[in-house]
């Protein structure tokens, strides 16, 4: 399962890998869930949007900017668009999504499938 969830890799629109962009992703198995936090510097929640389509994760930011008239520009904010392909022991409808800090943060909860049972003996 882990695998399938780290198997994909952030998609910019730059091919240079640059540890403060966008979409760099942790993550985290607990006992009963998988939690992904998402770098997310500089989005508001609205700016945003995740969907899950035929067990797969997709992840949207983009970036509503106003045009200025910088005299220096050192830094941009760049869509992004990141999936992962979930296992199939996830329960989707559960999954919930907290910005904060500039971290995204999803819990994806796994089935009661994929929770351990204690098995006793008799």
């Amino acid at each position: 399962m882990l695998y399938q969830l780290m198997s994909n890799h952030p998609i910019s629109k730059s091919s240079s890998c640059n540890a403060s962009k966008i979409g760099f992703t942790n993550i985290i198995e607990h006992e009963n869930e998988w939690s992904l936090e998402v770098l997310a510097p500089g989005y508001l929640k609205t700016e945003i949007s995740m969907e899950v389509e035929d067990n797969t994760l997709k992840i949207k930011a983009v970036k509503k900017q106003e045009k200025k008239n910088y005299f220096r520009n050192e830094f941009q904010i760049e869509d992004v668009k990141r999936s992962f392909k979930l296992p199939k022991n996830i329960d989707s409808d559960n999954i919930s999504a907290n910005l904060e800090s500039g971290i995204l943060t999803i819990s994806i909860p796994k089935s009661e499938l994929a929770k351990p049972k204690q098995i006793s003996i008799k």
